[in-house]
């Protein structure tokens, strides 16, 4: 997957996960580092992306960078319906962080 398509993410979010299950945390953390570049990249081309933007925040909750996380979960919190799952999904997240 990652020679055919490179920029695909869910195969390196995929990877990062198994890495971590098998507790091999620096090939986890390679995965996930690659995984939040491409959605950097993706969320300048498309910032009203909500569903990408909430998996981003929880890439970089897996790589420990909090208040970028954060940042992206309010952003959600502050674009969209209250009622949306995402803003639900966003809230949980946030409070999961306290």
């Amino acid at each position: 997957a990652f020679e055919l398509s490179p920029d695909f993410i869910d195969p390196y979010l995929e990877s990062g996960d198994l890495f971590f299950e098998l507790e091999r945390h620096k090939e986890a953390n390679q995965m996930y580092k690659k995984a939040a570049s491409l959605y950097e990249d993706l969320l300048k081309k498309s910032k009203d992306n909500f569903a990408s933007r909430l998996t981003f925040a929880k890439v970089l909750l897996n790589l420990g960078r909090q208040e970028e996380a954060e940042k992206q979960l309010n952003t959600i919190l502050k674009s969209i319906d209250s009622e949306n799952t995402l803003a639900a999904q966003a809230r949980s997240l946030m409070e999961s962080l306290k």
